[in-house]
């Protein structure tokens, strides 16, 4: 649907190379924040780990109210997620999956 946010992840019918990223809240917010925290830390721009702990450090910093959204949409692409993933099984092709 319109608006939902596009998170590439590459299925294969070889379960062995199957990559399934779980989304959640965390991650729906890093996904939104994470350029303008590169921006707002040039000197970190190459340092994903330091990237990570500052979105990590914000996200938790978040009213209560604020991460219980993300979290909603996160179990939304979740859900959408598993359905998808599901019926590339049933069919047996491979399909882009949306989710973190």
């Amino acid at each position: 649907g319109g608006g939902e946010e596009v998170y590439p992840s590459r299925v294969t019918q070889n379960a062995r190379n199957a990559r399934y990223k779980v989304p959640n809240g965390y991650k729906v917010y890093s996904k939104e924040i994470r350029d303008s925290v590169k921006r707002a830390h040039p000197h970190l721009a190459n340092q994903t780990q330091d990237i990570i702990k500052i979105c990590k450090n914000m996200y938790s910093e978040l009213p209560e109210e604020t991460r219980r959204q993300y979290e909603e949409r996160g179990d939304h692409l979740r859900t959408a997620q598993q359905a998808l993933a599901l019926r590339q099984r049933r069919s047996g092709a491979a399909v882009e999956v949306t989710g973190v």
